[in-house]
């Protein structure tokens, strides 16, 4: 998570919250597809919104659900072409 500095007084953006939550989620329901795809569309989102004028906080939170989305949805894949 980010460490809160003191006096850094920017909100924390919901969305690259819910990507990471969404990305942690994706563990064991990787099998299902929309999951890791939610968590590369929320980290993604998160990921635009931590960029933009740096007004809020979560940028790694972000980045750490769109990789947990992308290795789950390659799981995914892999699974349905009966390589897994």
């Amino acid at each position: 998570m980010d460490m809160k500095r003191p006096g850094d007084k920017r909100p924390l953006s919901i969305t690259a919250v819910a990507g990471f939550v969404i990305g942690l989620a994706s563990a064991p329901f990787y099998s299902y597809g929309f999951v890791p795809d939610l968590a590369i569309v929320f980290s993604i989102i998160g990921l635009f919104a931590t960029r933009q004028k740096r007004q809020k906080r979560g940028r790694k939170l972000a980045l750490a659900g769109l990789v947990l989305g992308i290795v789950f949805k390659s799981l995914n894949v892999a699974a349905y072409f009966g390589y897994i």
